[in-house]
């Protein structure tokens, strides 16, 4: 039963049905083994229709008073300047998905507050280094459980996790449903960071930046009516201060030695999907049907998952005869009688 619901290998499930289907013939089981399997049944199909719903346990406290969010998780992963930021907000209004930003928060947090926990993370903040993992997880727990909405479908993740140390420590408080990496050249990268700007005000990213090389062809994105103020608010554009040269190569290394390998952590999980913007935001209607695409995928998967259930199920329905009361099995419409 436990390698029937656990397997992954679709290829599997006839050979595991007639499997099945012999034990039960050979083995001859009787109304008490029957009921234990029954049982059992009951409770991995349980656990899998759980999982299949995200993996979710609905927000109810799991052990240690821990809760666990009951929605998709998408992850965004790329090199700081990738763009991750500007496509998820764009993924976030079509899909009616908040987008969470720990750069953002961090940004609005060191802003103005003067504590001496400010200052610290100031200062990590602005020589390109990460904030420690416990202050980042903190903040993923008040966003999660005390800030969400009840009408979101899920959450957009820009930023977090950085660490494979922050994914496993994730993976206790959500599932992730995907995790899409994007990825450019570094010598693109630091040309896109150097002509990166933001609206002081709200924040909204733009890029100065026009690369038409190659086989890269990105226009700048530059406000609307002025190209010096934002669209949104006529905020003055301003340059970021981890936007320099010296802090842009720091970065780029802190993000390969850090970041990097949460590739292969979400490859080993099967959530991994991967794309190279070389049209900047032209490219977002591909990024929006890839991602769409591969849920989908997943979803068939799950569903997959429980037509095995049902077939399984079929070989453990305990019945009676008519006859003589003498235990059966109706395996798919046939019926076996356990010969006394």
């Amino acid at each position: 039963c436990f390698f029937f619901f656990s397997s992954r290998r679709r290829h599997t499930r006839c050979r595991e049905v007639s499997w099945a289907r012999r034990c039960v013939q050979e083995t001859g089981i009787n109304a008490e083994y029957m009921g234990i399997i029954k049982r059992l049944k009951d409770m991995l199909m349980r656990n899998l229709i759980a999982r299949a719903a995200c993996g979710c346990c609905r927000g109810q406290p799991k052990a240690g008073g821990q809760c666990f969010y009951s929605k998709p998780i998408l992850i965004l992963l790329g090199a700081p300047g990738v763009g991750k930021g500007t496509y998820g907000k764009r993924l976030s209004k079509d899909w009616n998905m908040p987008i969470f930003s720990t750069g953002e928060y961090l940004r609005a947090f060191l802003k103005s507050d003067k504590s001496a926990l400010a200052d610290e993370l100031r200062a990590i903040v602005k020589a390109g280094k990460l904030v420690n993992d416990q202050q980042i997880m903190e903040i993923m727990k008040k966003r999660l459980f005390e800030d969400e909405k009840p009408s979101a479908k899920g959450i957009i993740l820009d930023g977090f996790p950085r660490t494979v140390q922050q994914a496993e420590m994730l993976d206790k408080l959500g599932k992730v449903q995907a995790a899409m990496n994007f990825f450019l050249r570094d010598d693109i990268l630091i040309e896109k960071l150097a002509g990166r700007r933001e609206c002081e005000k709200c924040h909204i990213p733009y890029n100065i930046a026009t690369i038409k090389h190659d086989g890269y062809d990105m226009e700048p994105l530059l406000p609307k009516k002025n190209v010096d103020f934002c669209d949104a608010c006529d905020g003055k554009l301003i340059q970021r201060e981890d936007d320099t040269p010296k802090v842009i190569a720091d970065r780029l290394n802190v993000y390969k030695q850090k970041t990097f390998p949460l590739e292969d952590f979400y490859k080993k999980k099967g959530v991994y999907i991967e794309f190279e913007p070389k049209r900047g935001v032209n490219d977002y209607p591909e990024i929006k049907r890839n991602i769409e695409a591969y849920i989908k995928t997943k979803t068939c998967q799950v569903s997959l998952n429980l037509i095995s259930i049902t077939l399984f199920e079929s070989c453990l329905l305990y019945t009676s005869d008519a006859a003589d009361d003498t235990p059966c099995v109706d395996l798919g419409g046939r019926r076996i009688i356990k010969k006394k």
